[in-house]
């Protein structure tokens, strides 16, 4: 997998090394492109407590530690006011055998006949 932005938005790209020197069209702006032959993005980093969401004027991804939920910040690329959201809350887990199950439904019941 090689990791690489796109020229025009600047957008991080990931895809297969079979791609690499490859025309490729960007899925956020749809620039086309050559890809490159090689990554130029340092691998992903492990999963952290980042809240990621998106400029509603401009579309630019935006990361911005949990901390900072209910804040308000410019966005990078076009400085609209934005307020950094909640995180998204845990689902709980339920152990399956917690979980209630209805009766089954018998289908295969011969009808009652009156003598």
């Amino acid at each position: 997998m090689m990791r690489f932005a796109c020229p025009r938005c600047g957008q991080h790209i990931e895809a297969d090394d079979d791609f690499a020197g490859q025309p490729v069209s960007c899925p956020y702006c749809q620039y086309s492109f050559t890809a490159p032959l090689a990554s130029t993005l340092p691998p992903k980093a492990e999963p952290s407590n980042d809240i990621s969401f998106r400029c509603a004027r401009c579309g630019q991804h935006i990361a911005i530690d949990a901390a900072g939920a209910g804040l308000t910040v410019p966005c990078p690329k076009c400085g609209q006011n934005l307020v950094v959201p909640a995180p998204p809350k845990a689902v709980p887990v339920q152990n399956p055998a917690s979980i209630p199950v209805a009766p089954p439904i018998i289908t295969d019941v011969p009808p009652i006949i009156k003598n």
